[in-house]
């Protein structure tokens, strides 16, 4: 089973330690009096000294290819008794197991895999993650992040906390990244120089730790988790552009195409992927999940108090996520110019643009059933065009094959071909005030997933704010 469970590990980092517990696993170690004695190889290591990132501790079946939770348990009742505080990021709709299972408690904040956080969730977790360690007579706690890996997940939450603490992690055991020690000093830590600096130090710290010596793959490698924590680090140095707001009085913004650039896919890779014709679909976190988190994260800013959040209002049992829209291609509309060729001064390349084709829910923190189809049509033309996105949430692009790409919307994430998640209000450099188009620029290799078949050098989302006036009238602007 050892070696099923190395395998299924990939290239990240294990712990070995004697097997004293209660699962008999056979693989050998060192020798005491003379005799070999018996390791358990667990999928977990020491972030620092106090912070432990593992994969999910399971039972059953699942436990011949994972971390058997009963050897998770022992070790850590053996090694921190009474001390230890587990955090769970995996949703109840992937996985679940009792709290009562562990000897210490156990927070859930639910984050569905493969994907950023919701921007608020990384303030939160920090926070709860902080009421553990911090504190006179908390020296000897310890935090256990764990999502299904162990892997993403874990390294986006971890590396948030880390974020807000003065200084860097430099444990007393391990590999440590080949890398100059960022400046420390509490009053300059949180300069957005010093800041982003601290951030690129601890994507090498994480990976130095969490994968194993050699390896060329990164901790924390999904692109649009570590745009998340480049957003997260603006807010702790300053430069959070969303207002002090929950709920109501969201700022919205257009979204009026997405332009793709590149050659696109021939030959074999068009009949692999089963065709050439593009769409994308656009989901984001639940309202309510979103607003809880937000609401949470001004309190914590304020200083107040903050308490768990309950189970029921995670919202996890099924999807976390809800349609937003469709943008699909359009063949009969002069496109607007594309900013690959006007301003990189590049060669043409050949470009596909989408523009909305339905529009399933308004930009409302409210809980509302979906538009049917007339209305969803009624929408998009009362709105210019366009879809409105709330600027200051987070929201999902995904790629996928066909004319609205509804055919292969229920398969896995991970066989679209790319996803991206943006918070507008983070990548747009004009005021709100500002009537002005503007093209958010991705890069291939920034998408998530993204599959080299498809040939594409970059995505441009044409994005325009929204002034509440226009909200109120439903005057309409036209693109420039």
């Amino acid at each position: 089973m050892q070696k099923i469970r190395q395998i299924v590990s990939g290239n990240k980092a294990r712990t070995s330690v004697p097997d004293d517990g209660p699962s008999g696993l056979n693989r050998g170690g060192e020798t005491k009096n003379g005799e070999k004695q018996k390791k358990r190889d667990l999928d977990l290591i020491y972030l620092t000294d106090r912070m432990i990132i593992m994969g999910w501790p399971s039972s059953g079946i699942e436990s011949t290819y994972r971390n058997p939770r009963k050897d998770v348990v022992h070790f850590l009742d053996s090694r921190h008794p009474s001390k230890y505080h587990i955090v769970n990021l995996c949703p109840l709709s992937e996985n679940s197991y009792p709290s009562s299972d562990f000897h210490g408690p156990v927070t859930r904040l639910p984050l569905p895999d493969h994907f950023a956080p919701p921007l608020s969730l990384m303030r939160v977790a920090s926070y709860r993650i902080g009421k553990w360690l911090e504190g006179e007579g908390k020296e000897q706690n310890i935090i256990v992040v764990h999502c299904k890996a162990g892997k993403g997940r874990s390294g986006t939450i971890s590396l948030s906390y880390l974020l807000t603490q003065p200084n860097l992690p430099r444990p007393s055991f391990g590999p440590v990244p080949d890398l100059p020690l960022p400046e420390t000093d509490p009053s300059s830590a949180f300069s957005p120089e010093t800041v982003d600096e601290r951030l690129r130090y601890l994507f090498a710290y994480h990976t130095s730790r969490r994968m194993r010596p050699g390896t060329s793959s990164q901790g924390v490698s999904i692109s649009s988790q570590r745009r998340f924590l480049s957003y997260f680090a603006r807010t702790l140095s300053g430069r959070d552009p969303r207002p002090k707001l929950a709920g109501k009085g969201q700022r919205i913004v257009k979204l009026e195409f997405i332009r793709i650039v590149g050659d696109g896919m021939m030959g074999i890779a068009k009949g692999v992927f089963g065709g050439s014709q593009v769409a994308c679909q656009l989901r984001r976190y639940n309202d309510s999940v979103a607003t809880l988190l937000r609401k949470t994260e001004l309190e914590i800013e304020k200083g107040e108090e903050v308490g768990e959040i309950s189970d029921e209002l995670w919202r996890d049992q099924v999807n976390m996520l809800v349609r937003v829209g469709d943008v699909v291609q359009v063949f009969d509309r002069v496109h607007p110019p594309s900013y690959h060729v006007a301003e990189q001064g590049l060669e043409p390349k050949h470009r596909r643009v989408l523009y909305p084709g339905a529009q399933y829910l308004p930009p409302s923190f409210e809980e509302e059933p979906p538009f049917d189809d007339e209305s969803a049509v009624y929408e998009i033309r009362k709105n210019g065009g366009a879809i409105l996105l709330d600027a200051d949430r987070e929201v999902q692009m995904r790629f996928l094959i066909g004319e609205t790409g509804r055919k292969h919307s229920k398969l896995p994430s991970m066989v679209s071909l790319a996803i991206s998640w943006i918070v507008p209000s983070f990548e747009m450099t004009l005021p709100p005030e500002s009537n002005e188009l503007e093209t958010v620029i991705l890069r291939s290799d920034q998408l998530d997933f993204y599959k080299p078949q498809w040939a594409v050098d970059q995505i441009e989302v044409g994005l325009r704010w929204v002034s509440p006036t226009d909200l109120e009238t439903g005057n309409e602007r036209t693109a420039k």
